[in-house]
């Protein structure tokens, strides 16, 4: 579990609002479970963004672990929808103990599901609590991606430190070696301090 997870388990994350169509506050979360589930949602897919994917597909492994979906028998599944208005979905369907999530999928596309399952009753403070968690996890999985990925770029940069020393015994300041060696030392300290932050 990542840092933003913790602190929002915790209660130390401090974090903007939103209101749902019912007027309530939903703490953290960018999208809420209209956006989710409605084809206009996210201002009809133009706000939905990496951590809003990420989030749905960490929200639906929090809604499947549910005991009222396990007792309604009903699967929350991504749904990507194609086209005009929101890609980021999640339909609720009818959950078939020989199926899993693709097939009941590939199902519902083919028309052998026709009717999507209702949402089981979840009071609705528990259900922001849940999207407010799912995008935590979302945001700590974007961050450590970005974390790979500097500390790559830094691999990168000290190997490069390495060659341009190894090949050149002659780094004064004015030589092509000299200014090269300086710049990357430059760029190597900006992406550790982008780390430590």
């Amino acid at each position: 579990m990542g840092l933003g997870a913790i602190a929002f388990r915790a209660g130390l994350l401090p974090a903007p609002t939103q209101e749902t169509k019912k007027g309530l506050k939903n703490p953290m979360a960018r999208g809420n479970w209209d956006d989710f589930s409605d084809k206009y949602g996210f201002s009809e897919g133009a706000r939905a963004d990496d951590t809003d994917f990420q989030a749905r597909k960490h929200l639906c492994g929090l809604l499947n672990k549910r005991p009222e979906f396990q007792a309604a028998k009903v699967r929350a599944i991504e749904f990507n929808r194609p086209g005009m208005h929101n890609p980021c979905l999640i339909v609720l369907l009818p959950a078939l103990s020989d199926k899993n999530d693709a097939e009941l999928l590939q199902m519902f596309h083919a028309g052998e599901i026709k009717a999507k399952a209702p949402l089981p009753d979840i009071e609705d403070a528990e259900m922001e609590r849940m999207i407010a968690e799912a995008y935590a996890l979302a945001v700590d999985k974007l961050a450590s991606r970005i974390s790979e990925d500097i500390r790559m770029a830094l691999g990168e940069i000290n190997r490069a430190i390495k060659m341009v020393r190894h090949k050149f015994d002659d780094r004064a300041p004015n030589t092509f070696a000299g200014k090269l060696d300086s710049r990357l030392d430059a760029a190597r300290v900006k992406l550790l301090s982008a780390l430590a932050a």
